[in-house]
This record gives structure tokens, sequence and C-alpha cells, in this order.
């Protein structure tokens, strides 16, 4: 059984890096600093067994809950968003593998 926790990092070159996540993988929240931007491209995923990157509002509503924010996406779109915005990755509760390349745009 592979360990719980951090997907898989299957390759990491430079500031590209892929990310396979097994059953009961996941990522804790992170940021990647204030860099500029960060990606996800979606290589497998299916939106029927898995979820995507969940994105947590850098301030609570007006109750002081957590506004957290998951994009609708399919299998090979991509989405950009602000470097230094809390993202997470959920544990990957199917018996299929969840296949993703990410990489970090540095604005300087």
């Amino acid at each position: 059984e592979r360990s719980r926790g951090l997907g898989d990092v299957y390759k990491r070159q430079g500031n590209v890096w892929f990310q396979q996540y097994y059953k009961k993988q996941f990522h804790s929240p992170h940021t990647h600093g204030a860099i500029g931007y960060s990606s996800v491209v979606y290589i497998k995923f299916d939106k029927d067994k898995h979820q995507p990157t969940i994105f947590l509002s850098p301030f609570n509503d007006p109750e002081g809950k957590l506004i957290e924010y998951a994009p609708k996406v399919d299998e090979g779109q991509i989405i950009f968003f602000p470097s230094m915005i809390t993202h997470y990755v959920s544990p990957n509760n199917s018996n299929h593998i969840r296949i993703i390349l990410s990489f970090n745009v540095n604005i300087s």
C-alpha cells in the first residue's frame, strides 16, 4: 500500500512537476509563495470520481466561516491562480489514479 498524505511526486524538473494521487492520498493546504502564478493541468481526472483543487479565501465570510472554492474542471483543462492563494487536494477516495501537471510562472 502506498503511503497516505502527499501524492507521489512523479517528476519534477525546475518549476514543473507531475503528481499522482492513489487511493487515500491528498495534499495538505499550502501556497507557492508570492512568486506570481501557479497552475494545474488535469492530466487524468474523472469529475465523477475525483475532486478538483480546492482554494481557501484569504478572509472569512461576515459570520466568520471559512470560504472555500472548488472550480468545475474536466480532464485536459488547465487553471491558473495567484501563487499565494492557499489550496489543497482532498483525499482520493476512488481506486482510480488522479494525475496533474503543475508549474509556477514567476513574475519579477
